[in-house]
């Protein structure tokens, strides 16, 4: 993926602890997608729009992210970032309130003229399944079946965004796969 690209149909799943930076890498890559190649799909389940919005628009203007927090910095520069931003082929969709489940994805999906190069979902544990199944961890494997199922269908990539448990931490503390 990060050599050659994500290949249509393709389901990628970016994984890490919280707070390591991946909804920040899946946002910088929805911006070089939706500038490089046509129409990107961002659904955020765990991030609100503004706050997505903000980081992309500190990313693209050059301004340390807390400095951009405080109100400082060029305001001439967040301003022809936001001209930048706001001329790219990029959906925010704010699903932070209520997390959408995987057919809500797809409809947001096909409204898209001429469909999506790229959608981005953050992330998979907040989604919820299409049906209802009798353990959380069937639920989670049928979201991500379906997340498949849509990269094939609209012939995109799917960047899914996890988190991993933090019992992960827990005992030796050195790096593990």
């Amino acid at each position: 993926v990060l050599k050659g690209g994500a290949v249509p149909g393709e389901l990628v799943v970016l994984a890490g602890r919280p707070g390591l930076g991946k909804t920040a890498l899946a946002g910088c890559w929805a911006v070089e997608a939706a500038r490089r190649s046509g129409p990107v799909l961002f659904v955020s389940c765990e991030v609100r729009d503004k706050t997505l919005a903000a980081r992309l628009l500190a990313r693209e203007s050059g301004i340390d992210g807390r400095v951009f927090r405080q109100g400082a910095g060029p305001p001439s520069a967040a301003r022809e970032a936001a001209a930048r931003l706001a001329a790219l082929p990029l959906s925010i969709v704010d699903s932070s309130r209520r997390a959408p489940r995987p057919a809500e994805i797809r409809k947001l999906a096909r409204r898209i003229k001429g469909g999506p190069v790229l959608v981005v979902v953050d992330y998979l544990q907040l989604l919820y399944p299409d049906e209802k199944r009798d353990s959380r961890e069937r639920e989670v494997a049928e979201t991500s079946r379906a997340m498949k199922r849509l990269a094939l269908e609209l012939n995109c990539p799917v960047l899914l965004l996890s988190q991993l448990n933090r019992r992960a931490e827990e005992g030796r503390r050195e790096p593990q796969l």
